[in-house]
């Protein structure tokens, strides 16, 4: 076991650096073969016996093949009757699958069988995780540009909102100013009346001749949207009546468009001809007075 690769995602996410740690298992199938004494052998009894037995590097020529069982147990026969053979490549996984499994690593996993996937080389899965980190990076980019517009966007309205408020606020300010400096306007002599400079005097006035104008302007305003109010009230009693008087042929519209224009056609067609035909009687005309 060993970490030779760089786990970039986690080293991003921990902030330091994290490797991938992975065990290479290497096994190579083998077969027993005996071997047995030659005929050079000088005791010709042990000729064709047995003189040892040895583990050599199996060939599938090697592997027996067995017969592909059925849930019953009973051979699975191909159309003219031969026995399905179990390749041996799928008889060498399902023996080292049960020996790790019987040697108590039950966290081993067999490969599906019949599966035509092919592997990925070290290359093609390194590519394969980058492009996924990349995939993963895009859709997190997009979603930090979505939520920036939207930032943006709700830091317009609010920057046109605190505008309105502060415009708002600078008027009301002045009025208050204007209005605490009426308050100090004159002063009360010994009879209890006010006494009042030519400055203060021509202020107040200048003030008195905007409030009458203001006022005058008030009940303009609201006159006119009295009579707009009005207005509008008889225009949608207009609209809901035209509308109660239109509302069955836009049923019959609805419900048989196709009659509808026909019949349309039919009422409108006379007046097209008349219309067409207005010139024609009077070239007519013409001709006969030429004539």
């Amino acid at each position: 076991m060993h970490a030779d690769e760089i786990n970039r995602a986690m080293t991003e996410a921990l902030g330091r650096e994290v490797y991938h740690y992975h065990l290479h298992v290497v096994y190579v199938p083998v077969v027993e073969k005996q071997i047995l004494w030659s005929k050079r052998c000088k005791d010709k009894a042990l000729v064709g016996t047995v003189k040892e037995t040895v583990m050599q590097v199996s060939r599938s020529k090697k592997w027996a093949s067995k017969p592909l069982l059925d849930d019953a147990g009973k051979p699975v026969l191909q159309k003219n009757g031969k026995p399905v053979l179990k390749k041996s490549y799928s008889i060498l996984q399902d023996d080292f699958f049960n020996y790790m499994r019987n040697a108590g690593y039950t966290d081993v996993e067999r490969g599906e069988r019949g599966s035509t996937e092919e592997h990925l080389t070290v290359t093609q899965f390194k590519v394969q995780r980058e492009q996924e980190r990349l995939d993963s990076l895009t859709a997190q980019i997009d979603q930090k540009e979505q939520h920036l517009t939207q930032t943006n966007k709700t830091l317009s309205k609010t920057e046109k909102e605190l505008a309105a408020v502060q415009k708002k606020a600078t008027l009301t300010k002045e009025a208050l100013i204007h209005a605490r400096d009426l308050d100090y306007i004159g002063k009360r002599t010994f009879l209890g009346n006010y006494s009042l400079t030519e400055e203060e005097f021509s202020k107040l006035k200048k003030q008195a001749d905007h409030g009458y104008m203001m006022d005058v302007e008030n009940r303009r305003l609201k006159e006119e949207l009295f009579t707009a109010k009005k207005e509008a009230v008889r225009w949608s009693n207009k609209y809901h009546d035209l509308w109660y008087d239109v509302k069955p042929y836009l049923d019959a519209l609805h419900r048989a468009p196709e009659l509808v224009r026909d019949f349309l056609e039919k009422i409108l067609a006379p007046k097209q001809e008349r219309t067409m035909n207005v010139p024609q009687r009077n070239r007519k005309r013409g001709q006969d007075v030429e004539l």
